[in-house]
């Protein structure tokens, strides 16, 4: 039994996907939401699900690029490296916007700090997440507080991919 009064009918034929991101009242927080994927800001998975669905929104994406970042800084025992590649997809996408690229920048430490603490003691880590970090880093090595991002930026991580191969 579902507390949301409009989806009781779907207690038994569960939603693909149920966007309550952004919603009022804290809609995410409810108990026994009758959907498969939810996207929202009550818990890890809630989180990477918005930023999969959002990453073609930057205006909504940078607002859950900071709900990680809140997540992230104020939680423990969360998987840092499908954050951080949540994170580093949205900065990828969305190189010229600003204020994804700062949100960005922001959370990217905090995983990154988690991230190592962790794979110190053997947790399972590929280094793709560093390697798409460094790679973001030296893309925007030269801007310094963000205002550059009206000239068309290089491309210098394909010299970097192949020097890496």
């Amino acid at each position: 039994m579902t507390d949301i009064l409009g989806l009781r009918s779907r207690v038994g034929r569960p939603l693909d996907f149920l966007g309550l991101y952004d919603t009022r009242h804290e809609a995410c927080r409810r108990h026994h939401i009758p959907a498969i994927h939810i996207s929202g800001d009550a818990s890890e998975k809630q989180l990477l699900t918005a930023a999969r669905v959002y990453i073609n929104r930057p205006q909504l994406l940078e607002k859950v690029l900071n709900e990680i970042y809140n997540y992230s800084r104020d939680n423990e025992g969360f998987e840092p490296n499908q954050l951080l590649d949540a994170v580093l997809e949205a900065m990828e996408r969305h190189y010229r916007k600003k204020m994804i690229q700062i949100s960005g920048r922001w959370v990217n430490p905090v995983l990154l700090t988690y991230n190592s603490y962790y794979s110190c003691f053997g947790q399972v880590g590929t280094g793709r997440s560093e390697w798409r970090m460094l790679r973001e880093a030296h893309v925007h090595r030269n801007v310094r507080t963000m205002q550059e991002f009206d000239e068309k930026p290089s491309r210098p991580w394909v010299k970097i991919r192949m020097i890496g191969t």
